[in-house]
């Protein structure tokens, strides 16, 4: 608790809602990336 992080990523409306589509997150030395750099998720398979 306390920690701080960078949240990289991208403000979206989804269904009237502002949510923040995360690209990838920065805890000092370590970053986590979640989206490739167009934007698709790396969890859901392969996009060409």
């Amino acid at each position: 608790m306390g920690d701080k992080v960078e949240v990289t990523g991208s403000k979206v409306m989804v269904e009237g809602e502002t949510v923040l589509l995360v690209s990838s997150i920065t805890k000092g030395d370590k970053t986590w990336q979640f989206r490739n750099p167009q934007g698709f998720p790396y969890w859901s398979g392969r996009r060409w």
